[in-house]
C-alpha cells in the first residue's frame, strides 16, 4: 500500500515513483507516448525511461529535471513538486554533475598559470564535446514544431491527489469551437485526438490541443491549411460539404498533411 502525506503543513511524498505518477497521468489524458513526444519534442525512448523512473538512460541531471518538470506541467500536474519528490525518492537533493579537475600548485601553494589554462581549455573541449554528444542525440527527435500547452494550474493538486486515491476524472476541457456561419473547415473527433492546424502560407498555428470525442473543431477561414495529429484514424475532416478521405489508421502518426477540397474528375 503506498504512503501519501498530503498535509498542507508538510511536503507533498508518496513511495509511488515519479515515472508511475507521469504514466498514470498520460494513461489517464488517454494520450499515447507518440503524441506526447510530438507535442514536447522529447524522443520516445527518454519519456518510456521517465516513466520507468530509469534515469540512467537520460542525458544528465539537469536535463532529467527538465524533462521531468515539462512532462509534469504538459500532463496537468504540479511540475516544482514533481521535482522536489524526485529528489526526496533518489535521495539526491543536489542533483547537479559537477566536474572535478585535478589542479597542481607550485611548492609555494602559489597557482601555475600554465596548468590554470590547459584545465580551462580542457573544461571547455568537454562542455563542447558534451554539447555536441546531446544535440546529436536531441536532433533525432526534433520535430521543428512548437510544443503543445495544455497546463492548467487549477488541476495540479487535484489531479496529483486523484492519481493517488483512484478517484479522478476527467481532466481535459471540451475543445470544441462553435462559429454562428457555415464553417468552411469541419473536424470533428471520433476519438480523444491531439491534432495542430496551422495556415500552411503563414506558418500561424490555427489550433493546437486535444479534441475530446464527438467534439468539433469547425473554421471559416478558407486559407490553406496543413494538419499534424498523433491519431489520423482519430478525426473525420470536412471541407464545406465535402468529406475528406480519411487521414490514416487509428493512432497513426501524421505531420504537414494538407487539407484541401479533392477536385472533381
Amino acid at each position: 500500500m503506498s504512503n501519501v502525506n498530503t498535509n498542507a503543513n508538510s511536503e507533498f511524498y508518496t513511495d509511488i515513483p515519479v515515472g508511475e505518477i507521469l504514466r498514470r497521468a498520460r494513461t489517464q489524458a488517454k494520450l499515447t507516448i507518440p503524441q506526447v513526444e510530438i507535442a514536447l519534442r522529447i524522443r520516445a525512448q527518454l519519456l518510456e525511461a521517465l516513466e520507468r523512473s530509469d534515469y540512467s538512460q537520460l542525458p544528465g541531471p539537469v536535463y532529467t529535471i527538465g524533462f521531468v518538470r515539462t512532462y509534469a506541467e504538459f500532463l496537468g500536474l504540479d511540475g516544482n513538486k514533481m521535482i522536489a519528490l524526485l529528489k526526496t525518492q533518489t535521495g539526491n537533493s543536489q542533483w547537479r554533475a559537477e566536474l572535478h579537475l585535478p589542479v597542481a600548485v607550485r611548492e609555494t601553494n602559489m597557482p601555475n598559470l600554465l596548468i590554470i589554462c590547459g584545465s580551462v581549455g580542457l573544461l571547455i573541449v568537454l562542455i563542447i564535446i558534451a554539447m555536441f554528444q546531446y544535440g546529436r542525440t536531441q536532433g533525432e527527435a526534433e520535430i521543428g514544431y512548437p510544443p503543445l500547452d495544455i497546463v492548467d494550474s487549477s488541476l495540479t493538486q487535484e489531479l496529483a491527489e486523484g492519481l493517488l486515491d483512484g478517484t479522478i476524472t476527467e481532466t481535459f476541457d471540451d475543445a470544441a469551437v462553435e462559429t454562428d456561419n457555415a464553417p468552411y473547415l469541419t473536424i470533428k473527433a471520433l476519438q480523444d485526438t491531439w491534432f495542430e492546424l496551422r495556415n500552411k502560407e503563414t506558418g500561424a498555428v490555427l489550433y493546437s490541443g486535444l479534441l475530446k470525442e464527438g467534439t468539433t473543431f469547425k473554421s471559416e477561414d478558407t486559407a490553406q491549411t496543413s494538419l499534424d495529429t498523433g491519431n489520423a484514424g482519430g478525426l473525420e475532416i470536412a471541407i464545406e460539404d465535402t468529406v475528406l478521405p480519411a487521414l490514416g489508421a487509428t493512432g497513426e502518426v501524421k505531420r504537414g498533411v494538407l487539407l484541401e477540397k479533392p477536385q472533381n474528375p
